[in-house]
């Protein structure tokens, strides 16, 4: 609803009309954007309407229980699992190039020692 009149319209209908006149839709009275307020009564009643989870869990209950239900949806966490493990798999394939690289560079090393080595033994002859 909206001062002076209290007419109530959902907020994008009612923002939609006033870009074009800034006047209320049904006695148009003055009104201006920042006038609007929520209707209590009316988002009361709203919030007592039966929705579904919109994940399609299974999950039915009240409008205002939507959000507590999203941080527990088993569906959203589910997802939120095959995130982290999809980053675990990401982890798990750079340690496999990590381990290569270090198996390189030990192999580099052990022939650097050989050559280290033999040109000692020749310095020594």
């Amino acid at each position: 609803g909206g001062r002076p009149c209290q007419h109530v319209f959902c907020r994008p209908c009612l923002s939609q009309a006033l870009e074009q006149c800034s006047q209320c839709p049904s006695c148009r009275a003055d009104i201006e954007i920042d006038d609007l307020q929520p209707h209590l009564a009316i988002r009361s009643l709203l919030d007592e309407l039966p929705v579904r989870c919109p994940r399609s869990c299974g999950w039915t209950g009240r409008r205002d229980a939507r959000s507590s239900h999203a941080s527990e949806c088993p569906l959203a966490r589910l997802d939120a699992l095959r995130a982290e493990l999809a980053g675990l798999a990401d982890v798990q394939q750079q340690l496999a190039e990590r381990d290569a690289r270090i198996a390189a560079l030990e192999a580099r090393v052990e022939e650097q020692d050989r050559q280290v080595v033999g040109i000692s033994r020749r310095l020594v002859a």
